[in-house]
């Protein structure tokens, strides 16, 4: 939380420099935002983060407007059978080594699940890294390593059975929305960006911050009431987010700064 006062010794940079880049980079945007008077305001991109920013040295006596990410949707929605077995798809998508992203404590979320009802699909990074950090886990895996297509990736969505989103920090979560525009729940901690996108238990579940237990909770609970999770609901949240929207928003903003 050293931004709420200023940055130095960066941990993203690994640094233990007190004048490092993040403290050069404060200077200047020392300058620019507060030192200079031209009118301006702040856009981020969830609640979670507007929270966060609000307490910044920088930007804590500016107007900060939420306007979340967009995405291009795509109408490709086939069915795909990963292998013949009946159980439930879930699913992961996304980078396993980022240490915001926790994906190791699915290990331990997965702990409480039935190896016989669940099979988890991981893709979004190199096969070998996904087979070193799942040889351990307790249910089946799916590793489709680095998907780059995007059709691949929304018939992926589409045949899932719900998405889970581990990150401690998330700014947003733009899988998230992806997952909810194929009528897919989504499963993910409370406190990040994804607050924005989930309505608890209506298109997909809010774990307790860092309990591995209650977040197997949560994909039982959405495995066991899929008759109370409407797809329309999935898919009208993730309408909120088409560009012309999006857009909008922008503009409306621009018009009032010029």
């Amino acid at each position: 939380k050293k931004y709420e006062k200023y940055c130095s010794n960066c941990h993203i940079l690994n640094s233990n420099i007190k004048k490092d880049l993040s403290f050069k980079n404060f200077i200047e945007k020392k300058k620019l935002f507060l030192e200079n008077k031209r009118k301006f305001e702040v856009v981020v991109i969830s609640q979670n983060m507007k929270k966060r920013v609000e307490k910044s040295f920088l930007f804590k006596n500016k107007k900060i407007n939420v306007i979340g990410n967009t995405f291009t949707p795509l109408n490709s929605k086939r069915i795909i059978k990963y292998n013949e077995s009946d159980k439930i798809n879930l699913l992961y998508v996304g980078q396993i080594t980022p240490a915001y992203k926790n994906f190791m404590i699915l290990k331990k979320i997965l702990s409480f699940l039935s190896p016989k009802k669940f099979k988890i699909l991981i893709a979004g990074d190199k096969k070998e890294t996904i087979l070193a950090k799942t040889k351990d886990f307790n249910i089946e895996v799916i590793n489709l390593g680095y998907i780059s297509d995007k059709v691949d990736l929304n018939n992926l969505y589409f045949n899932s059975d719900m998405l889970l989103v581990t990150s401690k920090e998330e700014a947003f979560g733009l899988v998230g929305l992806e997952s909810l525009y194929n009528s897919t729940p989504v499963v993910a901690f409370k406190n990040t960006g994804l607050e924005d996108l989930i309505d608890h238990k209506i298109n997909g579940f809010l774990a307790k911050e860092n309990s591995p237990k209650n977040y197997a909770d949560g994909i039982q609970w959405i495995s066991n009431n899929k008759h109370k999770l409407n797809k329309k609901d999935c898919i009208e949240k993730s309408n909120l987010f088409e560009n012309s929207k999006i857009v909008k928003k922008y503009k409306k903003i621009y018009k009032e700064l010029i």
